[in-house]
């Protein structure tokens, strides 16, 4: 279910879609009997590119996910920090033998700002993925020690490879205790999957989001901008079926967490 679910969500990305458009309208306006039919299909997908790049469709699909977990109002004791993975260049890191941080990047920036405001906390990082000698964890370490961090006084999971192992493989790794405080550090519009995951494997945590990418507010539209757009619907998109497939795995308890 696991591979089908996620071999989906792959294809129903919004650029694959408009590619796999685009291919089958040329295919079925070249022959005589479905000429019609490619005519439309053509049609439609160039209708999409000119709303894709004209409204900005990945702001509204984003906006409810980030704007669903607000930062803790007040921090006055923090146990732990649980920092995940998805903001390295794992293969761009091992071929250039230097640190490579993408979008997600912020998710180290802050987990390292939140260990130095909170000594005394736990710093956690969780993610397996990457290519075969370095991992996400692998990464993190130097961009901690870049950082002026303990990097041997973190603890680092090294084994997940999606969100539900990050809740359950860290749960049996730290073992928190009850009435810990920890914090989940994550991009915004990530954070309402992560935390149902988290909560299903049994481990309430305090939502920090970071990475965000939209307003708090609506506002006026953007200039037209099809890639920024298109990446939006991408995330956005990404997340909503995720959200749908780990209710549908039981991996969450609510289709749409909140706090």
């Amino acid at each position: 279910m696991q591979t089908i679910l996620r071999a989906v969500s792959i294809l129903l990305q919004p650029g694959h879609l408009l590619v796999l458009g685009l291919v089958a309208g040329w295919i079925l306006t070249i022959l005589p009997m479905t000429r019609r039919a490619g005519m439309c299909l053509s049609g439609t997908v160039v209708l999409s590119f000119v709303l894709i790049t004209c409204l900005p469709l990945g702001d509204w699909l984003l906006r409810p996910l980030e704007n669903r977990f607000p930062r803790p109002p007040a921090l006055d004791r923090v146990d732990g920090i649980v920092v995940l993975g998805g903001g390295q260049e794992a293969l761009v890191s091992r071929d250039r033998d230097r640190i490579a941080l993408n979008d997600a990047g912020e998710r180290l920036i802050e987990a390292g700002t939140l260990a130095r405001r909170f000594p005394d906390a736990q710093l956690v990082f969780t993610g397996g993925n990457g290519p075969p000698g370095l991992t996400e964890a692998d990464v993190s370490r130097r961009v901690f020690a870049a950082m002026g961090l303990d990097a041997d006084a973190v603890i680092y999971e090294s084994r997940s490879s999606n969100t539900w192992d990050n809740a359950v493989m860290l749960r049996d790794l730290v073992a928190p205790a009850r009435g810990e405080v920890w914090l989940l550090v994550t991009s915004a519009s990530h954070m309402p999957r992560a935390m149902g995951a988290f909560r299903a494997a049994g481990w309430q945590l305090e939502a920090y989001p970071v990475d965000y990418h939209t307003t708090r507010r609506w506002g006026v539209f953007p200039m037209p901008d099809f890639e920024a757009s298109l990446r939006g619907l991408d995330v956005a998109l990404h997340e909503y079926f995720g959200l749908v497939g780990y209710r549908l795995l039981g991996r969450t308890q609510e289709l749409f967490p909140a706090p």
